[in-house]
């Protein structure tokens, strides 16, 4: 069921981002602007979702091993990992843009989940490995 969550949420994402593309990109760039120093960037809405998801996976992991009374946030003992992750993923794939404020969130979250991932370590629930970084270079 979360492979299938992540998945919608993905091709969600990968529809919006094609939606917001302009009609020609080959148009939208200058020829001035062309071969010139490269430009990267974070890629807030990637690190955002990947950040989530190796918790989700790391946090799913500890439920199915029975040790749900070990994780420290109160609501998701409550409602459980599925839909607690389920529900930030879909917003942050709704809602994520490349904005700076987007930006400094995703270095926030990253940060948050990367502490949060690292405590499923000495437990051994970290299957999915800790979150990552992504960037874009524009050329």
């Amino acid at each position: 069921m979360a492979r299938i969550v992540i998945i919608a949420i993905l091709v969600l994402s990968f529809i919006i981002s094609l939606a917001q593309m302009p009609a020609h990109a080959s148009e939208s760039t200058p020829r001035s602007n062309l071969n010139t120093t490269p430009v990267i960037q974070l890629s807030a809405c990637l690190t955002i979702l990947d950040a989530l998801y190796k918790d989700w996976q790391s946090t799913d992991e500890l439920f199915k091993r029975g040790l749900g009374h070990l994780e420290i946030n109160p609501v998701i003992r409550i409602v459980g990992p599925a839909p607690y992750f389920g529900v930030l993923m879909i917003g942050a794939a709704t809602f994520c843009n490349e904005s700076r404020d987007w930006k400094l969130s995703s270095i926030i979250i990253f940060i948050v989940q990367t502490v949060a991932v690292n405590t499923h370590v000495s437990i051994g629930t970290a299957i999915g490995g800790v979150p990552l970084m992504y960037f874009t270079v524009q050329w």
